[in-house]
């Protein structure tokens, strides 16, 4: 029996890590409170939309960073466009608070940029 209840305790748990991508178009605005630079537009500007995935660890926060600056701390589901100059970016991840995974170490990434280009990510 006790088999049985920790095999399903696995297999809960497991479900409960799996994410799901979506798509630019469906997910929700990260609410401007949340949303700290990069917001005006700039002549012969570059844009960035940054998308969550939705999933595991709802209700926390991730951290967004271009070039080490916080730009955004973003839900689930969540989107947010920025305005940039032209360039290669390093652009980073992080968790927020202490129950959320990966809240010590910032993930990065470099990315360049074009005039006038817009990418997702």
């Amino acid at each position: 029996m006790k088999k049985i209840v920790f095999a399903v305790a696995c297999a809960l748990t497991l479900a409960g890590c799996v994410t799901s991508a979506v798509r630019p178009s469906m997910a929700k605005l990260t609410p401007p409170e949340r949303v700290f630079a990069y917001q005006t537009n700039i002549p012969n500007e570059s844009k960035l939309t940054v998308v969550r995935d939705s999933g595991f660890l709802g209700g926390c926060y991730y951290g967004f960073y271009i070039n080490g600056e916080k730009a955004a701390s973003i839900d689930v589901g969540e989107k947010v466009e920025f305005h940039l100059i032209s360039g290669e970016l390093t652009l980073g991840f992080k968790g927020e608070g202490s129950i959320c995974i990966a809240n010590v170490l910032q993930t990065e990434r470099q990315i360049v940029l074009k005039p006038g280009e817009h990418k997702a990510v």
